[in-house]
């Protein structure tokens, strides 16, 4: 087993990587759903091994807190065994709409085994960067069409009609794709993919498909085309066939003990379980429903107006550096934001590094295991000059809270920086006034 210790990859059971809390394995995404005794097995793992600690990520996949950081592979047996582990060493995300249709499944399954195959045969493998993507999709609403990749196939299938039309991406934008056009042979789509990593590879070794110039894309003999968007689910919605509901994960965090009781619940109710993008569950079942009032009493969360599933943030005091405890500023800060959309993104970090998100947030709140500071930092990352800080937590809290309620007057606005820019403006000259 290798530990990594940069960023130039993603983590994974062959690669865990080294943080403040130990190691974080991911597991690859899933190509099946999580059936009771799976789940069961997750937690005893996590228990025996890590810290108890798993996290629903962004992109829907599994990773697992706290390993130790020796170079033995102790813990790779206990999860090599889950659902989608023995694949090559690319991510490949499975839409679970997809899979829950039969005639869809057939095409999605033949692309999930021709493309693992491929891409461990070929010397792709070696010839594109460590962090290349690739998603099938099915436009089932769970917000797998609308995912950064470097490339995506989209799956609609009937009984006598299968179109699969094929993206590359065109930048870190969820769902910013090149569409190259469609077919109905899962082979040819193998070749067209094939084809396209080839091209991407030979810009550069750490070259994702945003680098790959126009000019240099390869014919691919395809129908011209492009998938239909498709409205897409909430946390709290019922997929009617088959039923499944949708529920969100508080800061993308479980603990073993909550995964063995969703465990003991799908077991009574027959039902199982997919972990989606945006951090969240899709449970599946003809009894899903009545798994209600036991799924909120584990803190799983059926309002799509509650943030907490869209906030990032760190380990926070589980890590060395974490100067805060970023999850119990995650729930003060989900309060204030219920007051604004969902479109308000937020990072909590427990230091100046940019573990938890790399991109900057709309809300950033920093503390720093040198002082007991917290810091508020406007579309920005920690380490940024802040807006506002202070010893004083409360005082940061103070201004925060009226800030959001001076921007909650336009709530249309509430992802515009310049309107924040000019609500803070606003409270600054009524103070020195």
């Amino acid at each position: 087993m290798t530990i990594d210790r940069r960023r130039l990859i993603c983590p994974s059971l062959t690669r865990p990587m080294s943080t403040g809390d130990g190691c974080l394995a991911r597991l690859a995404p899933l190509d099946r759903a999580l059936e009771a005794s799976t789940l069961h097995h997750l937690a005893a793992a996590s228990d025996t091994w890590g810290n108890g600690v798993l996290e629903v990520t962004r992109r829907g996949n599994l990773q697992c807190r706290g390993f130790p950081c020796r170079e033995d592979d102790a813990f790779r047996p206990a999860l090599g065994v889950l659902p989608g582990q023995a694949g090559s060493r690319f991510p490949i995300s499975l839409d679970p709409s997809g899979l829950l249709m039969p005639q869809t499944a057939v095409v999605m399954r033949a692309l999930y085994a021709g493309l693992h195959d491929r891409l461990r045969t070929s010397g792709l493998e070696t010839h594109v960067a460590p962090k290349i993507s690739l998603v099938i999709s099915a436009g089932g609403g769970l917000g797998y069409d609308t995912l950064a990749a470097d490339i995506q196939l989209h799956v609609t299938a009937g009984a006598n009609t299968c179109r699969i039309h094929i993206g590359i991406g065109r930048s870190l934008a969820p769902g910013d794709m090149r569409w190259q056009g469609m077919t109905s042979s899962p082979e040819q789509a193998i070749d067209a993919v094939a084809a396209l990593l080839w091209a991407i590879g030979d810009q550069g070794p750490l070259v994702r498909a945003r680098g790959l110039p126009d000019e240099a894309l390869p014919a691919l003999g395809l129908q011209p085309g492009h998938p239909a968007s498709t409205p897409a689910y909430a946390i709290g919605d019922t997929l009617a066939a088959p039923l499944a509901r949708l529920w969100g994960v508080p800061c993308g965090r479980l603990d073993s003990t909550t995964v063995a009781v969703l465990g003991d619940i799908c077991a009574r109710l027959d039902l199982t379980l997919w972990p989606i993008p945006e951090r969240r569950l899709l449970i599946v079942g003809g009894r899903a429903s009545e798994a209600d009032q036991a799924l909120r009493s584990l803190g799983l969360i059926d309002d799509p107006r509650q943030p907490l599933p869209y906030i990032d943030l760190c380990a926070g005091r589980d890590c060395p550096r974490g100067g805060i405890d970023t999850h119990a500023t995650a729930r003060r800060l989900a309060a204030l934001l219920t007051a604004l959309p969902s479109t308000v993104s937020a990072h909590i970090s427990g230091c100046p590094k940019r573990c938890a998100r790399d991109v900057p947030a709309l809300i950033t709140l920093s503390g720093d295991d040198r002082d007991d500071r917290l810091r508020f930092i406007l579309n920005g990352q920690p380490g940024d000059p802040a807006l506002w800080e202070g010893a004083n937590h409360d005082d940061v809290w103070t201004m925060l809270t009226a800030l959001v309620e001076r921007v909650a007057q336009c709530p249309d606005e509430s992802a515009s920086v310049e309107h924040w820019q000019a609500c803070w403006q606003a409270l600054c000259d009524e103070a020195c006034a």
